[in-house]
């Protein structure tokens, strides 16, 4: 495992004295790991914990899934199949916690569970031949149902699986021969020769849904799927030439190799097709991984043997060195970014403020706004949800509500009346006196001047922070700012704290021209939980309340263990009395 930084924190080892291979890996919310892999022989947690279901072959592959903490400590494992079983490729998790698992298996197998012999839902047809298999268990390892799908006298592979939020799984791989679904049921789209890419889908209980071939007249290869924000699917692989959609629709991009390229394919979730797609020029290439961004950006990774340039002659950000590159690629988004809230919300004429934005699919963003009057003199995209600008509101920026909005190369998104400019006060002197003369509207000026600027103050937040970071409940922190007076006159300012976004409490403060003044605050959260501080936009950071057992509590526990002990032991006295008479 490594931190997001690529900086080592841990690794292990698990297996025989065989040979055995980890393929696939996914981890839940809790940071819990999971892994799809093959062993060749039975093996035994680091404690001597024995496996949910135990090995059933004297020889060859079986498959093997495996937990590990967050901090990679054993939780469990487990094997399935049978003599030559075959491979578990990829692994799943649906929103439940439940466990699928992909790969390919040489033979027919069962699961005995507790009392009874489960067999598989679809029966194998390989014939000696490999077939696609797909597992379920629960978050336990507990077995739930497998099935198996493909020809009969080919071989067929399971590459990759992916859940959508409903809990149906997609399936891709490829296939040396067409097959038809548990009822006889025609694939929506025609097997058409040698390994053609296929995509299958099933619900959560292992229940047929629709499968599909895609390829030409050479080998195609589907290595992994993907769901899309908007519901659709993608799958990335290789084709060895180029072929149409179902309908005769030509390919995004022509296919541009003289051996393989790779290939990208979308469908909806009904396996409707929608495009695809090949990149890539001389010798063999071929995305071998795929992710999807919030905002549908379409990520695929692969190796590529030649260099080329993007369909408008974009040039690669780093070079193709020679032989067979590592690639990395990304494909336009679909999804419009969402504006939520602006924090702090307010500001002042002449105030240089940083200002958080935070809203959703800010993905290749390239422009923030406020409207006129308001400098973005810069910023950063922190996540998919969260934006940090630095903005500049001019003294003579227009009062009132503005739209905040984030423009990314899909298109913009903004919120109404998100952040509000407000006024500062100044006093200006009348210098002279005059008159209007009418109806020629003829001025007139007695004892005329030059009419310098009127001085005005310039009050910001120059810096803040807090005097903790981790409290108990109802601690007291104290927050700190710094203002200071930037402008020609002396004024007054109303300097307001943000908890998390929202308006904490609210403090004046006057400050001379050029001179400079310290507000402190105290604010306090009886919740556990992380705690964001904004001095007006300035962020003087967070503090975390941590959950804390009080000692009452602790005193009370203590009472009633050693009421329990004491009552229990007049209980044992009197027995003992009572026997000796």
């Amino acid at each position: 495992r490594l931190n997001s930084a690529g900086a080592y924190v841990w690794h292990t080892f698990f297996g025989t004295s065989w040979s055995d291979t980890g393929y696939g890996i996914t981890t839940d919310t809790s940071g819990n790991i999971y892994v799809a892999a093959h062993s060749d022989g039975t093996w035994n947690g680091p404690d001597g914990q024995r496996p949910v279901y135990e090995e059933d072959g004297t020889f060859g592959h079986n498959i093997t899934v495996i937990k590990l903490g967050r901090a990679g400590s054993y939780l469990w494992h487990t094997f399935h199949g049978t003599d030559n079983s075959g491979d578990a490729r990829d692994i799943a998790l649906d929103p439940g916690g439940n466990i699928y698992v992909t790969g390919n298996t040489f033979n027919s197998w069962d699961v005995f569970n507790g009392s009874v012999w489960k067999g598989p839902l679809n029966a194998f047809a390989g014939d000696y031949n490999n077939n696609i298999f797909v597992l379920k268990l629960n978050n336990s390892g507990i077995y739930q149902w497998h099935t198996f799908y493909g020809s009969a006298g080919s071989n067929d592979y399971g590459s990759r699986i992916a859940i959508d939020t409903g809990g149906n799984a997609y399936i891709t791989g490829y296939t040396r021969d067409t097959w038809n679904g548990p009822s006889g049921q025609i694939p929506l789209h025609a097997y058409n020769a040698y390994n053609d890419i296929y995509v299958l889908k099933l619900d959560g209980n292992g229940t047929y849904d629709w499968h599909t071939f895609y390829g030409c007249t050479s080998d195609d290869y589907g290595m992994d799927i993907m769901p899309g924000p908007g519901g659709d699917l993608y799958v990335s692989g290789a084709s060895g030439g180029t072929w149409n959609g179902p309908n005769g629709q030509a390919p995004l991009h022509a296919f541009g190799s003289s051996s393989r390229s790779i290939t990208i394919i979308k469908l909806d979730t009904a396996g409707a097709y929608g495009w695809h797609d090949f990149y890539g020029v001389a010798g063999y290439n071929s995305g071998m991984g795929l992710c999807i961004s919030p905002a549908g950006y379409i990520l695929v990774a692969g190796y590529e043997q030649d260099n080329w340039n993007g369909p408008d002659g974009q040039t690669p950000l780093h070079a193709f060195t020679g032989y067979t590159d590592i690639l990395i690629m990304k494909l336009g988004g679909s999804v419009s970014p969402t504006v939520t809230r602006v924090t702090p919300a307010t500001g002042e004429q002449r105030d240089a403020l940083t200002v958080t934005v935070t809203g959703n699919y800010f993905d290749e963003v390239t422009a923030v706004g406020f409207g006129p009057g308001i400098t973005v003199s810069s910023y950063t995209v922190d996540s998919a949800t969260q934006i940090t600008a630095r903005i500049v509101i001019s003294p003579t920026a227009k009062l009132g509500f503005r739209n905040a909005t984030v423009t990314t190369t899909i298109g913009p998104g903004y919120k109404t009346d998100a952040f509000k400019v407000l006024g500062q006060e100044s006093t200006t002197t009348p210098i002279g006196s005059g008159s209007m003369t009418a109806p020629t509207q003829t001025a007139t000026v007695n004892n005329p001047q030059s009419i310098p600027t009127a001085a005005l103050p310039n009050i910001v937040v120059q810096d803040a922070s807090l005097s903790t970071t981790t409290v108990s409940p109802n601690t007291p922190v104290t927050v700190t700012a710094d203002i200071s007076n930037r402008g020609t006159a002396n004024g007054s300012k109303k300097v307001t704290v943000y908890v998390n976004g929202e308006i904490e409490t609210t403090q004046g403060v006057n400050v001379d021209s050029g001179s400079s003044s310290k507000l402190t605050f105290s604010i306090s959260r009886n919740e556990p939980g992380e705690y964001s501080v904004y001095v007006d936009g300035t962020p003087a950071g967070s503090f975390k309340v941590e959950a804390v057992t009080s000692n009452d509590t602790v005193l009370i526990v203590s009472i009633a263990f050693l009421s329990i002990a004491f009552v229990c032991g007049l209980i044992m006295l009197r027995r003992r009395q009572g026997a000796k008479r």
